[in-house]
């Protein structure tokens, strides 16, 4: 399995699809249908209603974050994240994605990353080029989006003007293309809500109800304080392995890397962006850590450890979804 990832470009994309499925196929078997709260948005309480069935939902949710998954490789390939082409990012995304039960239906945090996954790849595709507001107006435009979808994305235009500063040297009007590049939406939603007779709804219902300090944050729920413990394991081994990520490669490389590390400190800051915080939130670590854990893995030079070590994830995510819950 692994050394099919490693090695072979044009069979692993398919073979990943396929895993995708087969990790996920508790939530097709038995789909559950994610219940509507009052924090949702106008956004995602659309798409929800255009698909109300629950296995249309599990479906929808498994092509998401294959193409989530995909398309991060893409970018770890094009910018030469880790030393060699291969899928074993895109394998340890789906791992993650499908760690517990709960991370197998529709949750606004699946399509909100759809956007935000993205938003980082045309970040990272600004290095070292002249012309980039077009590039800059769409990197505001879909981190947009995905607060509309899962308002914790909002503080990620933040991150997207602080990336950008990496990549590049500062440029006030960039930031005004990335501002009203984020406004575009809200303002298209606004109009629309404004013309229904609903505007109120989006800023006292969405954004202002949703900054909120999290009551759950310090719960002593068993599962919880175990699923943060996990959280918080990968969040250090990731620290401790920036160097290997980032030895005798390029300065491109570098600063691509520094941002995903971001990507860690503004997850937390999320927390205080959503009322009805819940474990979905954890998955922000999804995408760099997805990163770090298979350049780690690249690193192994035993294939019969590698393969073990594929093997086992997998078939603890069975173990998890069929014997444990």
């Amino acid at each position: 399995m692994i050394t099919l990832l490693k090695n072979n470009l044009i069979l692993s994309p398919f073979f990943l699809a396929v895993l995708a499925f087969i990790l996920r196929i508790a939530g097709i078997l038995n789909p559950q249908m994610y219940v509507l709260k009052e924090s949702d948005s106008f956004l995602y309480s659309l798409i929800h209603n255009l698909l109300p069935y629950p296995i249309g939902q599990s479906i929808l949710c498994t092509v998401l974050i294959i193409f989530q998954a995909i398309w991060i490789n893409k970018i770890v390939i094009e910018h030469r994240l880790i030393e060699n082409a291969n899928y074993l990012t895109a394998f340890m995304y789906i791992i993650f994605m499908s760690l517990v039960p709960d991370f197998l239906g529709l949750h606004p945090f699946i399509v909100g990353n759809t956007f935000f996954v993205l938003a980082v790849s045309e970040i990272a595709s600004t290095y070292k080029k002249a012309k980039v507001s077009g590039t800059v107006f769409n990197i505001g435009l879909l981190i947009s989006i995905a607060s509309l979808c899962y308002f914790p994305f909002a503080i990620f235009y933040f991150f997207a003007s602080l990336a950008l500063m990496v990549i590049r040297s500062y440029n006030i009007l960039e930031r005004v293309q990335l501002f009203f590049g984020f406004l575009a939406p809200y303002y298209a939603l606004a109009m629309i809500l404004f013309w229904r007779g609903e505007l109120t709804n989006l800023f006292s219902d969405y954004i202002w109800a949703n900054v909120y300090f999290p009551r759950t944050l310090f719960t002593l729920d068993k599962f919880y304080v175990i699923t943060l413990s996990i959280a918080l394991l990968i969040v250090v081994f990731s620290l401790f392995s920036y160097g290997a990520m980032i030895r005798k490669k390029g300065i491109q490389i570098e600063k691509i890397t520094d941002i995903l590390y971001w990507i860690f400190i503004f997850s937390f800051i999320g927390i205080f962006f959503w009322k009805d915080l819940s474990i979905y939130h954890y998955l922000f670590l999804a995408f760099p850590a997805s990163i770090v854990l298979a350049n780690n893995i690249f690193l192994i030079k035993n294939l019969a450890l590698a393969e073990i070590l594929g093997l086992t994830l997998v078939l603890g995510i069975f173990a998890i979804h069929f014997i444990l819950i």
